[in-house]
């Protein structure tokens, strides 16, 4: 009776123990709490800065030590350039507005339809330094989309007429050029599979 007792009790140890643990003489080692994980202290770099005035050191606050790093750190990037019509704006894409402004000769005239094209190449090339040929298919339908909208609350707006024909051809381009890419990225892959 006593063997049937025991055996019952046992029955949660047998099952924690390994087969050599049994052949050890079935003694369950005591169970060591885990280790604490040392959480490495990531140590913070120290503003480096310089303030234009050593004599006022003392007087200066830690938030205006910070708004000086922060203004010092705005100045390292290069500043826009408005005289040029294909600089990049902040989301590193040229801005559509100025290469209109330039296409149409400061809203002189009507763009033809091979600077259009001269356009269209120029802004990709410019473009794709920063974005994927996908990434810039979505933008430009984006602001394809907008240039629409804003047409049909004014259908009289040549200006707005003159940048969706622009966006309506960089579409074109950069989404034939895109597919022209994905289908010679499966072709590639179906040769791989083919010479294996």
């Amino acid at each position: 009776m006593e063997d049937a007792v025991n055996t019952d009790r046992d029955v949660p140890e047998d099952r924690r123990m390994t087969r050599g643990m049994k052949a050890a003489g079935e003694v369950i080692p005591p169970v060591v709490p885990p280790v604490k994980k040392r959480s490495r202290l990531q140590k913070s770099k120290p503003i480096d800065v310089k303030p234009e005035d050593s004599k006022d050191n003392d007087n200066r606050s830690s938030q205006d030590l910070y708004q000086l790093s922060v203004k010092r750190k705005k100045a390292k990037t290069p500043p826009f350039d408005p005289t040029n019509p294909w600089a990049c704006g902040p989301d590193g894409v040229p801005v559509i507005d100025r290469i209109v402004w330039h296409l149409t000769r400061a809203y002189a005239r009507t763009p033809t339809e091979d600077e259009l094209s001269e356009a269209v190449h120029k802004y990709k090339w410019r473009a794709t330094t920063k974005h994927s040929l996908g990434d810039l298919k979505t933008m430009a339908l984006t602001e394809k989309h907008q240039a629409r909208k804003k047409l049909a609350e004014n259908p009289e707006d040549k200006l707005q007429q003159i940048k969706l024909d622009l966006l309506k051809v960089i579409t074109a381009h950069s989404t034939g050029e895109y597919s022209d890419a994905m289908s010679a990225k499966w072709r590639e892959g179906r040769e791989k599979v083919k010479m294996d």
